[in-house]
Parts: structure tokens; sequence; C-alpha cells
């Protein structure tokens, strides 16, 4: 009985030793390794690596690139990541932006497609080419002005204490405050993706659209041939 409590209450210690911040420069390297894992979504398949066709290493080097020129507005800007510390060290991250607000008012598929090429070079535009179809096919539309959640990672020996879903209670107080109305969030997700899935559906999202393609197509490309957009209301 003792032992339980000590465990018990060494857990309460740990889930109140966090701190959620917005990450910066220093961060860089936390945010690529964040960014590739969550492409995986659980396999070994980097989707984001073979759109572009390369390995995982020269699409690391790729993002250190985009994440230092912070261009807001996409999944791919160092500030808008929120990070939690533990000890000051980041163990869990997560993206938000409201869609649309940004120096260009552009959809962030269209500066997150301009910062790839900026950073890989046209060297990359034959192999997104080459996967057209399944870029159409798995391509979800985010609604304009409202608040995007993507890229979630958590260090697996910090699983467990509901650092998403602080992660994105702290995204969302920090849209609102810059737009109090902002009326939607949104999150896009691979349906294999079962446990994240749970955390936002605990979080109050609920499934609205669905793109469902062949495994054929899919092949060892991307982590699953099923991807969810699932939204709430926040007014």
């Amino acid at each position: 009985m003792e032992k339980s409590i000590e465990k018990a209450l060494n857990r309460n210690s740990h889930r109140m030793s966090y701190n959620i911040r917005f990450a910066n420069e220093n961060d860089i390297s936390f945010l690529v390794e964040t960014i590739v894992a969550a492409e995986k979504s659980g396999t070994p398949n980097c989707g984001l690596s073979n759109l572009i066709g390369l390995n995982e290493e020269q699409t690391k080097v790729g993002l250190t690139r985009i994440l230092i020129e912070e261009i807001e507005g996409c999944e791919f800007s160092t500030t808008e990541f929120a990070i939690a510390t533990f000890d000051n060290k980041p163990v869990a991250a997560f993206c938000g932006w409201i869609e649309g607000e940004n120096e260009d008012e552009q959809p962030s598929s269209t500066l997150k497609s301009n910062l790839l090429i900026h950073a890989f070079g046209t060297a990359i535009i034959p192999s997104l080419q080459q996967h057209k179809k399944l870029l159409n096919a798995i391509q979800l539309n985010r609604t304009p002005g409202a608040h995007q959640v993507e890229y979630a990672f958590v260090d697996p020996n910090h699983r467990g204490n509901r650092l998403i879903d602080k992660l994105i209670a702290f995204l969302t107080e920090s849209a609102l405050s810059k737009n109090p109305k902002v009326p939607l969030a949104e999150v896009q997700v691979y349906a294999n993706n079962l446990s994240a899935i749970k955390v936002y559906q605990r979080m109050g999202y609920e499934p609205i659209q669905k793109a469902v393609y062949s495994p054929e197509l899919t092949g060892n490309t991307l982590p699953y041939h099923e991807k969810w957009m699932m939204q709430k209301k926040l007014l």
C-alpha cells in the first residue's frame, strides 16, 4: 500500500512539474524531430520524406532551414509551436495557427509548398509531380479563419500526463486572445493514430471529413490510407 501511495505521489509531482511556453530558435532541433515523428504517425513511413523524394536526414536539414526562416501561418513556423518542458528540457510539442492569418493571407498549404521548394530546391518537384494523384487524394481543405493544430509529439517517457491536452488548451487560448472571433478549431490526423484521435475527442473535436484512398496508391509512401479532419466549435 505504501509503495502504491508513493507511486501516486510521484506521478502527481511529475505532472505538476511541466511548463508550457512558445518555442524559440533553441528548440528547433526538437521541433524537427517532432515534425518527422508526426509525419510517421507511429509507422516507419515518413510521408514528407517520401513525397519529396529525400531520406530522413536530408529532410531534417531542410526542415531546419525552414524553421530558422520563421514564416508564420503554417505548421513550419517555430514560434507557432507550443512546447512542454520538464527540467527545462522540451518533452512535447504541438503547432497551432489561424488559417489564412499571415503576411500574404495565403492558405497554409500554399505557404508550406513554397517553403519546401525554397528549402529543398526545385529538385523535389519531379517527386511531388510523381505523387500528384496521392497528394490530391489526401487533401483536406482547412477552413479559413479557423484555428489549426498540427504535428503533435510527446516524448515516450512523458506520455500519459495529458500533455497534448495542455498544449491544445494553451494554443487555443493564445489564438482566442489574438482573435476572439475565431469560430472553429481543426486538426488533421491519420486514422491509424487511435491514441491521438481519443485525445482530440476528449478535447471536443469530432470527425467532419475523411479522405480515404486505396492502400495500393499509398504503398509505403504514407503512414496510412485514411486521413481525418476533426473539428470543434469555439463560438
